[in-house]
């Protein structure tokens, strides 16, 4: 079961007592695959607006390495650069 107390989500056993202020809420389908577009208000979880989405989508696509990067950075692992 999954709870917000104090703007916090909280994952609890199922049988579990809800804590005093807490209150229950349903994930949405993708929370999982894409938390960072969710954020916790007061009692709720809710979407970001879709240009904040594609902003972060973009800063993730610009934050991955690329495949000569990453070979680069084995190589620098093998020969204890770094």
């Amino acid at each position: 079961m999954w709870l917000i107390q104090s703007g916090a989500l909280l994952e609890l056993p199922d049988d579990a007592p809800v804590p005093p202020g807490s209150v229950a809420v349903d994930l949405p389908e993708d929370f999982f695959e894409s938390p960072d577009v969710y954020r916790v208000h007061a009692r709720t979880i809710t979407r970001l607006p879709e240009e904040q989405v594609e902003q972060i989508r973009a800063q993730r696509a610009a934050a991955r390495f690329s495949k000569d990067e990453i070979a680069q950075l084995k190589r620098a692992l093998a020969e204890g650069r770094l």
